[in-house]
């Protein structure tokens, strides 16, 4: 938190201090009545897996808008965006769930050409390197036009086994 809080005070960039840092997987839009069977199914997928090693190393950018930490080995992380896949079909709306393809933590986005530019010259050099290991997932959701999220749930990463169980269909 203190490195984006630094970077708004530096840069002039107030939204870089907003929201705590974190790892977006999936980006979608839903009605509220589905709210429920999506939490199940991601609390599902989410005690599968195993806690995650988030290795943080230095920092990246997607030029003209965005600055962030790059994140080493993305192979777990990108292996929980593969599982979430499975939510999709529960997602119905206009538009299509967005599933990251390139995992990272925001410094700050959205930012002017030339906060970027003046930025960038300075955080292409910087070092930076962090180690955490991620116990849970989150669901967070917030109403059209709001700022600010709220959490739906908190699921923690168990590495259960996910036995299959055989029905009856005749008797």
């Amino acid at each position: 938190m203190a490195c984006k809080n630094e970077f708004a005070e530096k840069y002039n960039a107030a939204a870089a201090a907003f929201g705590k840092p974190h790892i977006t997987l999936l980006r979608f839009k839903q009605v509220l009545m589905a709210e429920e069977k999506i939490t199940r199914h991601i609390g599902a997928i989410a005690s599968a897996c195993p806690p995650m090693k988030i290795e943080l190393n230095d920092f990246g950018s997607f030029p003209s808008h965005t600055i962030y930490i790059n994140i080493i080995g993305k192979q777990a992380i990108r292996y929980m965006v593969r599982e979430l896949k499975l939510v999709q079909r529960l997602v119905k709306g206009s538009e299509k769930p967005h599933f990251i393809t390139e995992p990272h933590l925001t410094v700050a986005r959205r930012l002017q050409p030339q906060q970027y530019e003046q930025a960038w010259k300075e955080y292409q050099h910087l070092s930076f390197s962090g180690l955490f290991i991620a116990e849970h997932l989150l669901l967070l959701k917030r109403a059209p036009g709001m700022r600010s999220y709220q959490q739906v749930a908190s699921f923690p990463l168990l590495n259960k086994s996910t036995a299959a169980t055989q029905g009856a269909l005749f008797l």
